[in-house]
């Protein structure tokens, strides 16, 4: 039998030609289950069904039809002289796919794609203003799609490709459907209007206002489409050549790019990247495990087949800067340790250890962004601010003390999340954060506070806009991560900053932190496990769930919020049990690490 080229299959191939061979032999790909793309999925499913009410007269095909049966209604359809389908499914010559909207106008076709991509019509109007080329174009150079809009603008392409061959005739005009981060709207609660039956969204709320108040803006794409689809053309009859009449693997060279590879498996006899890669997929410590890899560094090592973290050359990463605290004595720290299987650990450390206020306060904010504004009067991925916790030492060697927050109502929470945090930090001691996504969140709440107080009243609006000064511009703030990126290194986190990295190689050795949190140690196969592996699931409408990471985190949020609306209040409690486990657990592991440092002190000092 045959094989046909998707527009999915289009997308895996040019990222990677061999990749569609791996996908066609239903190779396991890390992004079966990567939850932040189901949660990215559930946010496009949002946008589809509200652009989709912006076309009334819209008629939707057969749903669950084969490809065959489904073209065969489009091009039915299609024989009227006006008509707006949604998942007109194009097949021609064995390419296929499915276009959101397809407006037909006589001889005139109007392809819309909707996308969950951040646009902005102002900044883009600017550029214009300015004589500069558009949003999706280099600025250095105009006549090149940007990176970031390349995916997406390649995509559409190979939908006009396909419709080109069924109508040869007939104008092709092509449309992105954005959400605009320049627009909000006065709809409350849009996400909680939309209720989830099946694979798809309906709204609830009045269709009526939306159409007049929406937040979509659609974006002709033409030239950007022309100006691709040679490309375009050249790829597909490249990949339909290694499709038919007999699948055939497409040979790409192994390289930098290799490295984050969805077909990257522990099972090696499924796994395409062993099957590219050989034998020197398994060397360890690898290439792709160091610190910031660079592309030209990366692949002239890899032609050589040098990929040991030991084959690097000193010289070559210190070709440009060697000054201590640069990217590269961070790399050059990281392969010397990992040589030596010892921690590094900078004195200076402990000069910011010892400066440090009483008390100390550990946070970490779960938080979530959708497509859609979550509530009236904020932008499309402005985010909401769901859940906080704290662990506080109130002086040297005291106390663990933890504090939390959750609300996963359906009102706006950001001031409320502000209002709490403000009562338990107060403006003493210290705060720790790890990255810098906690002060991103205060910030967009200060701003907040300037506009959406009209659809969201706050009455001691001006004790919390002081608190929220201080506390991101006059309190004692510390990023561990940066701390970590300065001063400190174990050979297991490899080039990883992450907190869950960090915890994960300092529990396996501090047997102290093993004593003081028993609960937390977890054995799998007689090996010991981060903490964060030892957290209990639970059984949710029947399936085991448990979460490990902040995607988790925000699908649990809008599991509850939307998904499990009508749905028993023991089933939320569920899932709120499961945020509030996970999230204490990334304070404590701030807390795990800084006592982990105060233990090493005394081997430096000395």
């Amino acid at each position: 039998m045959p094989h046909f080229l998707s527009k999915s299959d289009f997308q895996v191939a040019r990222s990677c030609g061999t990749k569609l061979y791996y996908r066609k032999l239903n190779y396991p790909s890390n992004r079966d289950e990567d939850e932040f793309l189901k949660m990215l999925a559930q946010g496009g499913y949002m946008l589809e069904a509200i652009a989709k009410l912006l076309f009334p007269e819209g008629i939707k095909l057969t749903e669950n039809a084969d490809i065959l049966t489904a073209s065969r209604a489009t091009i039915n359809a299609l024989q009227a002289k006006q008509v707006t389908l949604f998942e007109a499914t194009l097949w021609s010559q064995g390419k296929y796919a499915r276009v959101d909207i397809l407006v037909k106008q006589n001889q005139v076709f109007h392809l819309i794609e909707v996308k969950a991509v951040s646009y902005n019509s102002e900044e883009n109007k600017q550029r214009l203003k300015e004589g500069r080329p558009n949003i999706f174009r280099s600025l250095r150079s105009p006549q090149q799609i940007t990176t970031d809009w390349r995916i997406y603008l390649e995509d559409i392409t190979f939908q006009v490709c396909i419709l080109k061959e069924l109508f040869p005739d007939a104008e092709i005009v092509p449309f992105l459907m954005l959400p605009d981060r320049a627009k909000t709207t006065s709809i409350e609660g849009i996400p909680s209007l939309l209720k989830s039956i099946g694979n798809r969204f309906e709204y609830f709320g009045d269709i009526h206002k939306l159409r007049q108040d929406n937040f979509l803006t659609l974006v002709e794409v033409k030239a950007e489409v022309e100006l691709l689809k040679p490309d375009v053309q050249l790829s597909i009859q490249e990949f339909m050549q290694s499709l038919q009449p007999e699948l055939s693997k497409i040979n790409t060279p192994i390289s930098y790019h290799c490295r984050h590879c969805e077909y990257r498996q522990p099972n090696i006899d499924k796994s395409g990247f062993h099957q590219c890669w050989g034998k020197l997929a398994e060397i360890k410590p690898h290439l792709f495990d160091l610190y910031y890899l660079n592309e030209k560094i990366a692949n002239p090592l890899i032609q050589q087949g040098q990929v040991s973290l030991g084959d690097i050359p000193r010289e070559l990463l210190l070709k440009k800067d060697s000054s201590i605290g640069t990217q590269a004595q961070r790399q050059l720290i990281q392969i010397e340790y990992t040589q030596t299987a010892t921690e590094w650990i900078d004195p200076q450390l402990f000069h910011v250890i010892n400066s440090c206020q009483y008390p100390l306060h550990f946070i970490d904010f779960e938080t979530a962004t959708l497509p859609l504004p979550y509530h009236a009067g904020m932008y499309p991925y402005e985010p909401v601010a769901f859940q906080w916790s704290c662990h506080t030492i109130e002086q040297p060697h005291g106390q663990i003390k933890h504090t939390e927050w959750i609300d996963l109502g359906l009102d706006f929470p950001n001031f409320k999340f502000a209002e709490s945090l403000m009562q338990q930090l107060g403006t003493q001691g210290t705060v720790f954060i790890w990255s810098h996504h906690e002060n991103t969140i205060l910030k967009t709440i200060a701003q907040q506070l300037e506009r959406l107080t009209t659809y969201h009243p706050i009455t001691n609006k001006s004790a919390l806009k002081k608190w929220l000064d201080l506390r991101l511009n006059h309190l004692p703030n510390i990023d561990m991560c940066k701390l970590t990126q300065k001063y400190y290194f174990h050979p297991q986190m490899g080039g990883q900053n992450s907190i869950k990295a960090v915890l994960a190689a300092i529990w396996q050795s501090d047997r102290r932190l093993q004593e003081m949190f028993p609960e937390y140690i977890c054995y799998i196969d007689h090996q010991l496990q981060s903490p964060y592996a030892s957290l209990p699931p639970l059984i949710i409408n029947g399936k085991e769930s448990v979460i490990h990471a902040g995607t988790g985190a925000v699908a649990a949020y809008h599991a509850v919020r939307y998904g499990l609306a009508d749905q028993e209040e023991a089933v939320k409690s569920q899932w709120q049990k499961l945020l509030l486990q996970y999230c204490q657990l990334d304070t404590l592991a701030m807390v795990m690490v800084w006592l982990h440092w105060l233990h090493l002190a005394p081997k430096v000092e000395s």
